[in-house]
């Protein structure tokens, strides 16, 4: 089941700065543990959305970030794939920090307090709340066979939301 993260947070009136670190040692493919945020309504309009981390688990050293923008059927997203470097050990082997500074201006992502990626174009000015989720099977990552392992799970170590003025 997703963890909500207790909001919606927005950025004005100060920057939300979520951060989460995450481990997802049992991911295999059609797995795709992520941590987003989306708008606050979501069953009136999507998107926007913001991709703080996605991941396919048959790609562990592999994570992408995305800023989902428009309104369906006319959305779009920009997007970064940030590739671990080699020799380091993958997400599925180690804790990693995933963090995003949201402000009117920007959108900044960082791994491990680097930063990864940047948009200053369609900044999300609505209210949104986080989701952290383990899915299974879907389009992003296609969908189980006999190498997906059951129960795969994602650990979470803890979750911040700073609001600097």
């Amino acid at each position: 089941a997703p963890l909500r993260a207790d909001g919606p947070h927005r950025p004005a009136g100060g920057a939300p700065r979520p951060t989460v670190p995450a481990l997802s040692p049992s991911l295999g493919p059609a797995t795709d543990p992520s941590d987003f945020s989306l708008y606050a309504d979501i069953d009136a309009t999507w998107p926007p959305e913001i991709d703080i981390m996605e991941s396919r688990g048959d790609i562990p050293a592999q994570v992408t970030q995305a800023n989902h923008y428009g309104r369906y059927p006319n959305n779009h997203y920009v997007s970064n794939a940030f590739v671990l470097p080699q020799g380091q050990p993958d997400f599925t082997q180690d804790f990693h920090k995933f963090k995003i500074v949201w402000d009117p201006s920007q959108v900044v992502w960082l791994i491990d307090d680097q930063q990864v990626f940047r948009v200053t174009d369609n900044v999300p000015t609505e209210k949104m709340y986080m989701i952290i989720n383990l899915a299974v099977g879907g389009t992003y990552s296609g969908y189980p066979d006999g190498s997906t392992p059951f129960p795969s799970y994602m650990l979470v170590d803890y979750v911040t939301v700073h609001r600097w003025q």
